[in-house]
């Protein structure tokens, strides 16, 4: 084969994808992300590439989950100057994620008594080397070689990346990860038939999850359980797409009359954030029965007993709602 990938992360673990694609004539990366786990990993998170960063043409991501981008700024600390390409989803949820990460590793590297891992001098320096490019068209990146992206289902904007040599032609897909499919309001992974080799995701390989018939249902017995019991009630929930998934479930048990009408806050403002950016590329990534919905309601999220409480003095008003009520805030 004309291509040759080596595996620096995301293989033989489920977190810190960073794959290094060579071709003939060109080297490019597919994410630069975090090692995540219960401890702050020095040696994952400090030391340097083991490339030469300076070298790399193109990095491509492909989603915004921290595990994927976590370490892209520090790419740009190392020297990298070539374009970074994702989609445009990706690039608006990556600039938040990044952003929000800053203080996170800032806050674990003065427990370690360490420099910060990149700044947001440093985020901001990648995000003016992004260059956004849709799903379905074949884009020359790096000498030799071209990308294209397809839609997997996973978050919004999230991309499988087939590589190809455009010399002779030879071809491999990184899928990234791949969604639990069937989703409300993002479309279907979709199929790949024109790679020679596939380099697939497969944190959840070994398991069947619950289909979306048994997962609103569960839902919604567990609200009408809590609500029985009285009293406030807590979910934590991953900031980006969890989020998202439960305000747009409990929005529609609402309004079919499964569940009561209660207050419900979103206590997060990265959440917050999130949801906006949902909001903003609805019309472009979405499927074509949440478009139609979105272009009705306006928004598939949000419902008449949502607050969102983006700063502190809003979550403190949350103590004085006198009512049964829901939080939803974010997972550690």
């Amino acid at each position: 084969m004309a291509l040759r990938i080596t595996f620096h992360g995301g293989a033989g673990a489920v977190t810190g994808s960073n794959f290094l694609i060579e071709g003939t004539k060109g080297k490019i990366l597919i994410d630069a992300g975090l090692e995540q786990g219960r401890d702050f990993c020095m040696k994952c998170m400090y030391e340097p590439f083991p490339y030469d960063v300076p070298s790399i043409d193109a990095l491509v991501i492909t989603h915004a989950h921290l595990d994927h981008i976590g370490r892209a700024p520090k790419l740009v600390r190392e020297g990298f100057k070539g374009k970074a390409y994702m989609t445009e989803a990706t690039r608006d949820l990556m600039a938040l994620m990044l952003k929000d990460s800053v203080n996170l590793l800032t806050q674990e590297a003065k427990r370690y008594n360490q420099e910060p891992l990149y700044t947001e001098a440093d985020v901001e320096r990648l995000l003016l080397l992004v260059e956004t490019i849709p799903y379905h068209d074949e884009r020359d990146i790096a000498p030799g070689l071209s990308i294209y992206l397809r839609d997997t289902g996973h978050i919004l904007g999230a991309a499988s990346v087939r590589v190809k040599d455009t010399g002779d032609g030879t071809s491999l897909v990184v899928t990234g990860d791949i969604g639990n499919s069937p989703n409300p309001y993002l479309n279907d992974a979709e199929m790949v038939p024109d790679a020679d080799a596939v380099i697939m995701e497969a944190v959840y390989g070994d398991r069947v999850h619950e289909h979306l018939d048994q997962r609103v249902p569960n839902l919604r017995d567990a609200l009408k359980r809590a609500l029985a019991r009285g009293g406030t009630m807590l979910m934590p929930a991953f900031s980006m797409e969890r989020t998202q998934l439960m305000l747009y479930e409990i929005s529609n048990l609402m309004e079919s009359g499964e569940i009561p009408e209660f207050p419900v806050f979103l206590d997060s403002p990265l959440a917050i954030g999130v949801t906006g950016i949902y909001e903003k590329h609805a019309g472009e990534y979405f499927n074509t029965a949440a478009q139609a919905e979105t272009k009705k309601e306006g928004s598939i999220f949000r419902f008449p007993f949502l607050t969102m409480t983006p700063s502190r003095e809003d979550s403190e008003s949350i103590a004085r709602e006198p009512s049964q009520k829901l939080i939803i805030a974010k997972a550690s």
